[in-house]
């Protein structure tokens, strides 16, 4: 069940949203998980929205959002960011982008995550998914995904 997005567990060392500090009205996370599976633990996808006063907050917020993508491979040398990928189209009425993040977490090992924003009118969706070997998402999925959190946030009253 979905709850107020007092925090935000979507959000990334990259991205670092937060749609409390951006005055969203309306905020709510859902965190997705797989209960049962053998699956490691850092599995699982995340969806969090905020809703703003007008379109061009959320139009603001969401190129916020973006440009701290861009540059976060200057703050954390660790971090890959992959080109992003545009989302949706105006005759959709989704602005959109996804991001393939790979984060070095020692020699050995990195981990993987896939972020993405889609905004609908004044509404704003931030979508984190973290694959594991066996479990995951090509660029077409996890758009499809994106696509699919664009047709929920047209269904809030």
């Amino acid at each position: 069940k979905p709850t107020a997005a007092r925090s935000h567990p979507s959000a990334t060392t990259c991205d670092r949203t937060s749609f409390a500090g951006a005055d969203a009205q309306q905020t709510r996370t859902r965190t997705f998980l797989v209960p049962g599976a053998r699956l490691p633990a850092r599995f699982g996808l995340t969806e969090s929205y905020g809703t703003f006063s007008d379109v061009a907050d959320a139009r603001s917020f969401l190129a916020t959002v973006r440009g701290r993508l861009a540059r976060c491979e200057d703050r954390d040398l660790a971090t890959d960011v992959r080109e992003p990928q545009r989302v949706g189209s105006p005759a959709e009425g989704v602005d959109g982008s996804s991001w393939t993040l790979v984060t070095e977490v020692s020699d050995a090992e990195s981990v993987v995550s896939k972020v993405g924003l889609v905004r609908v009118g004044s509404t704003v969706a931030h979508v984190t998914f973290f694959p594991t070997p066996g479990a995951t998402l090509d660029a077409a999925q996890f758009r499809a995904l994106l696509l699919r959190a664009a047709d929920r946030l047209r269904e809030l009253d």
